[in-house]
């Protein structure tokens, strides 16, 4: 067997993911034609973009939730927002970039997030308000790989306190989405 193309890309910007795949299929047919396989590996410094392995987790958990303690799937994902995600982004807002020594993409969306929530007096709102607030609140989906990690890691301590078990649910889907071998 020939030796296989090779395509290593570091540093990768998230929104740079979508022009990768279009260079890809591109390029693809053109390599396996010379009958060596086609291999690409993209890799991001700064880890800013969640797998989906962890989306796809986060779903299961919410829909667990949901019909373990009476919520509609929406209320699980909110009061999971609220309860850890709040919690874990403020400790985003604290991730340095390896290279700059500056604040991440992912910290400074953080920072924006958290004065947003102090503008609008968060802390003073009842449940159901922040509820409300955190429908439309980016907290997840600014959280970076890692942070994202320990926030299913959080939903599964807690939950499992109230006896649901989240990491039994889907074993092969926990440990790709949490990186474990």
């Amino acid at each position: 067997m020939s030796e296989a193309y090779e395509i290593t890309i570091k540093s990768l910007a998230p929104n740079e993911f979508a022009k990768l795949s279009t260079l890809v299929s591109n390029i693809q047919d053109d390599m396996e034609e010379d009958g060596k396989p086609f291999f690409i590996t993209a890799t991001n410094d700064e880890a800013e973009v969640r797998t989906l392995a962890q989306n796809a987790l986060s779903a299961v958990y919410y829909k667990a939730i949901a019909e373990e303690f009476k919520y509609t799937t929406m209320e699980a994902r909110l009061r999971c927002k609220l309860d850890f995600g709040l919690q874990a982004l403020l400790e985003q807002t604290s991730l340095v970039s390896k290279k700059k020594k500056t604040p991440t993409p992912a910290a400074i969306l953080a920072k924006k997030v958290m004065r947003t929530l102090q503008i609008i007096k968060f802390k003073w709102l009842g449940y159901e308000q922040k509820l409300e607030v955190m429908e439309t609140l980016p907290c997840t989906r600014i959280m970076t790989t890692a942070v994202f990690c320990d926030y299913l890691k959080q939903i599964e301590f807690y939950y499992l306190d109230k006896g649901l078990r989240l990491e039994s649910i889907n074993e092969t889907l926990r440990n790709n989405a949490l990186n474990i071998k």
